[in-house]
């Protein structure tokens, strides 16, 4: 019997380099990414990559939506994130938000709230999340992958 895990103090690696090293097969995730955000009939002017994993697929997704593109570069340092100039500019823009992999949330919670200051937030698209959360700071969160922790009964 399978039944879903409490939360532990563990991460897995996810070596996403047999995508990232293929512009084919990124174009065929990108496509995915963009049937999803269709299927969910927003209205949004811009797609923002976030630093470094997300930019070639929100790129791609720009480009297969015919949407502006924008570039959100993270910080090590907190609060210190900021849009690349660049890129198109977000200001008064709705946004569809685009990374590669969601761990705890933090950088997302950090762009989010950076992004909120300047423009609209609508979606966060996501190859692989790793949190379990369904929204960042009110912005539903769409993975195409969601990884969670089972037992197993032995």
């Amino acid at each position: 019997m399978l039944e879903k895990s409490e939360p532990i103090d563990l991460d897995i690696y996810v070596d996403c380099r047999n995508i990232g090293s293929s512009g084919e097969r990124l174009r065929y995730l990108s496509l995915i990414m963009a049937d999803i955000i269709k299927s969910r009939n927003i209205d949004f002017d811009i797609v923002i990559g976030i630093s470094n994993s997300g930019i070639p697929l929100a790129t791609l997704i720009a480009s297969e939506l015919k949407k502006e593109f924008g570039v959100y570069i993270t910080k090590k340092d907190e609060n210190k994130g900021s849009l690349s100039k660049n890129f198109s500019p977000a200001t008064y823009k709705k946004a569809i938000i685009i990374d590669d992999i969601v761990t705890s949330g933090k950088t997302l919670t950090e762009c989010i709230k950076k992004l909120k200051e300047v423009c609209s937030p609508k979606l966060i698209v996501v190859l692989i999340d790793k949190s379990g959360l369904n929204e960042i700071k009110g912005i539903p969160l769409v993975p195409l992958i969601r990884v969670s922790g089972i037992k197993v009964e032995k």
